[in-house]
């Protein structure tokens, strides 16, 4: 079921516009991790009916895509010792995971993949993280299927942020980031594509459930305004002066 899913959300990212900010720090920084910010491009949500009425096939899939694309870069994965990948939200929105009564956990899966010269070879080496900004709810766990690993192949030719984890209860947060270190030595300057850029949500259930994840806008914090502030200061100013004013005369 895991490869019908993968081959099913492949589906339409090569044409996708993109939008991207990317900053390399190199090693004369104090920093020299590799640094990409994101922004959300799509979304998308499906649900496969079960294709056989026995076990165990007699199960749909609900699958949600949020899709990001990235503009490709030229970097010397020699020069840093990580990369750090963040995705946000549109303005004034975050992301929703929704956990269906009945079928969690729901998996919850980063895949960004960067190639060079064609090249898509898998060479686990290195570990990953999630943080999340804005976060509300309870952060996803490491899922039981897959390691949580970068991929990194020699010379540098591909790499990629590759992880599973699971939830069961609704979670929310405006951005994410996913940090991973390089192996030292053996990279070279090359210039990397997005083979794929997208967080996946999906859970088997025996009917629609609907999207597992959305977009929704974010209450804004109410503003202060500064006149308005002072003229309350004012008022219980002048309370306490008049109260202190009684209890002299008292």
């Amino acid at each position: 079921m895991c490869c019908l899913v993968v081959s099913r959300v492949m589906v339409g990212l090569c044409s996708a516009s993109i939008l991207l900010l990317t900053t390399i720090i190199g090693p004369w920084a104090s920093a020299d991790t590799l640094l990409v910010n994101g922004q959300y491009q799509d979304s998308q949500s499906y649900f496969d009916p079960p294709f056989d009425p026995y076990p165990p096939y007699n199960q749909g899939t609900a699958v949600t895509i949020h899709n990001f694309a990235i503009t490709p870069f030229t970097a010397q994965l020699q020069a840093h010792t990580g990369v750090s990948l963040t995705i946000s939200a549109p303005a004034g929105q975050e992301f929703v995971f929704r956990a269906p009564a009945g079928i969690t956990p729901v998996r919850f899966i980063p895949n960004f993949f960067f190639a060079a010269d064609g090249s898509r070879r898998d060479i686990y080496e290195g570990v990953t993280s999630l943080s999340f900004q804005g976060l509300g709810g309870v952060a996803p766990t490491l899922g039981a299927f897959q390691s949580n690993v970068s991929r990194v192949a020699d010379s540098g030719s591909f790499f990629a942020l590759d992880s599973e984890y699971e939830y069961s209860s609704e979670f929310s947060f405006r951005s994410m980031t996913i940090s991973a270190v390089f192996p030292a030595g053996g990279w070279e300057t090359k210039t990397y594509s997005p083979w794929d850029a997208r967080i996946i949500a999906y859970a088997t259930s025996d009917s629609d459930v609907g999207a597992l994840s959305e977009l929704r806008q974010v209450a804004p914090v109410p503003e202060i305004d500064p006149a308005g502030l002072g003229s309350v200061l004012a008022l219980i100013g002048g309370g306490l002066g008049l109260l202190e004013r009684r209890r002299r005369r008292a």
